[in-house]
């Protein structure tokens, strides 16, 4: 990494959305660089 930051953002994120039932995950973009996946359960309302 080139600048600075504590590198937490993705772990809170993947921690709030595992706790409301869901998932995060990351692979590789088509187009080159990362890509990261959300997914969330359909609300019941």
């Amino acid at each position: 990494r080139e600048s600075g930051g504590a590198g937490l953002g993705l772990a809170l994120v993947a921690e709030t959305v595992r706790r409301r039932g869901g998932t995060v995950s990351v692979g590789d973009s088509p187009e080159g660089g990362a890509r990261f996946e959300v997914r969330w359960p359909a609300s019941p309302w």
